[in-house]
């Protein structure tokens, strides 16, 4: 017999691989771009690097992926949906035994090659989420002068949008719905 899914579960199961389809073509395109023989060969968008814009891309998206995974996990684990788009507050919100699943797959990803040619990051799927803890927020007001003042957070260029999809990746390999 076919298992029936609930409506969250039928929302996530089409709406998070097509998030991290479009995240695994923005990488292929951006491994193109990275793999360029100079800089100069990097094509350029409204004078900006096009590789920017694609690990800019790589980030939001990444985050806000992150971000739905982990309230899925939490709200599977049986617990209340946590309305912050701190990473890590959600992350802390897991179980032991969520965040270990997490780690492996994190270890499995780092182990099994980079994913992008960019520099490498945290060593763990914590560490990561720490350093990346509002990469939602920051790319949500990237041009809010006033924000940026007043509040000490990572710029997008700051995060490492490598280690942020392995994360997520992660994330993703630990939920049943997800897995093959």
């Amino acid at each position: 017999m076919e298992k029936q899914f609930t409506v969250i579960e039928s929302t996530m199961s089409v709406v998070i691989p097509g998030i991290m389809f479009s995240i695994d073509k923005l990488i292929e395109s951006c491994s193109s771009i990275l793999g360029m023989s100079t800089i100069n060969d990097v094509p350029t968008v409204h004078g900006a690097k096009m590789s920017f814009g694609i690990l800019g891309s790589i980030t939001i998206l990444s985050a806000q992926c992150l971000e739905t995974l982990l309230n899925y996990k939490i709200e599977l684990e049986g617990n209340k949906y946590i309305k912050t788009h701190d990473l890590y507050s959600l992350y802390k919100a897991l179980s032991e035994q969520s965040k270990s699943d997490i780690e492996s797959e994190f270890t499995i990803l780092s182990n099994n090659g980079v994913i992008l040619p960019v520099n490498v990051g945290p060593k763990s799927a914590e560490e990561t989420i720490k350093q990346s803890r509002k990469a939602l927020i920051v790319s949500r007001y990237i041009s809010c002068a006033e924000l940026s003042k007043n509040t000490p957070t990572l710029t997008i260029k700051q995060i490492n949008a490598q280690e942020l999809y392995k994360v997520t990746k992660s994330v993703y390999n630990t939920i049943d719905i997800f897995k093959t």
